[in-house]
């Protein structure tokens, strides 16, 4: 019995990793981060036990908790940037052709072609997303439940994704500059090194970055706001083996996916901070229902040296959940994640890696992509704990994302998140690309 059922849990991994690689470039959230036990340790979760967001992290860990009882909640705040921080401080009305002095060597014929160059770099890939992930779980959990019919977890998460992006005309993104050459309209191309070359009329109204801002027709500014509330309802059972005890979870979830979207022409004439206002004021929601499965599994190490050792694999969004709406679609696409966990009492050490890329919100002509690694430390001092840790985007320039924690008495809890990387920018100074705040707290009996 023992054999067949480790056959049935490896034909489920190898199932598992064949369904990530073929949804390795779909579009999907990102896994983000829920409660602030992992959020102060790198974001590590797949694989800690006693979690009080087991239902978010890995439905397997449900089983694995030591505690009859558990409760937790966490409130979240999520800012990052890509490549707007170099728009900010340009003067789009500045770029025309009107703009443009006689000589190609002018200090404003140089400054016109470094600020069109900068927006070229930015319109390629570019994204500032705001996230808020918010939630409340309940674990059950007593000890003659877990060795006879498995254990259950309720919750409730509420997360609002918000992202404003850039996205451009491929076509007209050619560094064709018009300007005036003895009294006659003349084109300069720009080339890699900076330097110009003749070009023509005809390039320019086709390709041109200038032309097309002046004209307002082939860029787009485009802000949308999703707000998923979701019922997670979670069940795991554990078995028990010689060596290694085996802890099986599946969770489904109700969602309520709700979007708002709006799309604003860009052109030498935009003003980005009323657009911003005037997005920010709009409330039209439109609201579609769907549900989502997840899986996941746990293995505790029964040896004596490695008794404290646990492996994690979670599989989200397995049924990859669709939702329709007038002005778009929202494809929530399967994430996969693994973890290895040292679980001491008083002591745990935790890594997790995201084994597909993830992407962002953002409607760049070069998707932005999300895929974590990251790991920490939580030392439990009875009246409160300290956590430490550190994680990587490796598909984005956040730099190291420092990451700790500190609970007290259990019900107060405080999270942050901070990425090395700073955003340059002249109105606003400096500012990391990647900054995340959560307060919560959790307790059990």
């Amino acid at each position: 019995m023992i054999k067949s059922f480790i056959h049935f849990v490896k034909t489920f991994f190898a199932s598992v990793c064949v369904v990530a690689l073929v949804a390795t470039y779909g579009f999907g959230l990102e896994f983000g981060t829920m409660g602030n036990v992992s959020a102060g340790m790198g974001g590590a979760g797949v694989a800690v036990k006693n979690s009080p967001f087991a239902l978010y992290y890995n439905p397997a860990l449900l089983s694995a908790e030591t505690k009859r009882v558990r409760f937790g909640y966490s409130l979240g705040i999520e800012v990052r940037e890509k490549n707007l921080d170099k728009i900010v401080d340009i003067n789009l009305g500045g770029l025309g052709a009107s703009s443009t002095e006689t000589s190609t060597t002018s200090a404003s014929f140089k400054t016109i072609q470094g600020n069109l160059e900068k927006l070229k770099s930015a319109l390629s890939q570019n994204a500032f997303n705001l996230i808020s992930q918010n939630g409340i779980t309940f674990q059950f959990a007593p000890a003659l439940l877990r060795g006879s019919i498995g254990t259950f977890g309720v919750g409730y998460f509420a997360s609002f994704y918000g992202g404003s992006s850039i996205k451009a005309d491929p076509n007209r993104m050619e560094l064709i500059l018009k300007y005036s050459n003895g009294g006659q309209t003349a084109y300069c191309k720009v080339d890699s090194s900076g330097g110009c070359t003749t070009s023509d009329e005809t390039a320019y109204k086709n390709s041109s970055l200038q032309y097309s801002l002046e004209e307002g027709k082939a860029h787009s500014i485009v802000a949308q706001g999703f707000l998923l509330n979701e019922i997670p309802i979670g069940y795991a059972y554990t078995f028990y083996t010689k060596y290694v005890n085996i802890n099986l979870g599946i969770s489904g979830r109700l969602l309520s996916g709700s979007l708002n979207k709006s799309t604003v022409l860009l052109s030498s004439k935009t003003n980005l901070g009323n657009e911003a206002k005037n997005f920010a004021n709009k409330g039209n929601f439109d609201t579609k229902a769907n549900f989502a499965i997840d899986a996941g599994a746990m293995l505790e190490i029964d040896l004596p040296d490695f008794r404290y050792l646990t492996f994690g694999f979670v599989a989200k969004n397995i049924n990859s959940p669709r939702f329709r709406y007038s002005n778009g679609e929202v494809d929530i696409k399967p994430q996969f994640r693994l973890g290895l966990a040292y679980n001491q009492q008083n002591l745990v050490l935790a890594l997790d890696a995201d084994l597909n890329q993830n992407e962002m919100m953002s409607q760049s002509n070069q998707k932005p992509y999300s895929q974590m690694i990251g790991g920490g430390i939580k030392i439990d001092l009875r009246a409160f704990d300290i956590r430490a840790g550190l994680m990587k985007d490796i598909r984005q320039d956040d730099g190291l994302i420092i990451t700790a924690g500190v609970n007290i008495l259990g019900f107060l809890d405080v999270a942050l998140q901070c990425g090395t990387e700073l955003a340059q920018t002249q109105k606003w100074g400096s500012f990391p690309r990647y900054l995340s705040l959560k307060v919560g707290g959790n307790f059990s009996f």
